[in-house]
């Protein structure tokens, strides 16, 4: 059941906050998903991380994310949209940054 748009306008800033909650939730969840190599189930390992998060560590979500839970979604919001996942720090820490620079020995 989608979020009205009556219902949006009388509680807005509850429901901005539920999907906040909710668009946090489905990013720790993707990532635990896309590096999950442990021996740990991947539920109780987003258990734990989440239960740590506190809410000035939330992040806002991005324009035109859509959530999967059906339940925040608003009135006017049809399918949701993938994560982008094409950011990888472990990529970025081995790309060289600047220009090289070639020592010379002066002459004399």
């Amino acid at each position: 059941m989608t979020i009205t748009e009556q219902e949006y306008k009388d509680k807005k800033e509850y429901w901005d906050y539920q999907r906040k909650v909710e668009y946090n939730k489905e990013k720790l969840k993707n990532r635990i998903n896309q590096y999950s190599t442990t021996e740990w189930g991947e539920e109780i390992l987003f258990n734990s991380l989440w239960s740590n998060l506190e809410d000035k560590d939330y992040e806002e979500p991005t324009k035109g994310w859509i959530p999967i839970n059906n339940d925040y979604r608003l009135w006017n919001e049809s399918k949701p949209n993938e994560f982008n996942n094409s950011f990888n720090s472990l990529n970025e820490l081995k790309k060289p940054k600047g220009r090289k620079v070639i020592l010379r020995a002066k002459e004399k």
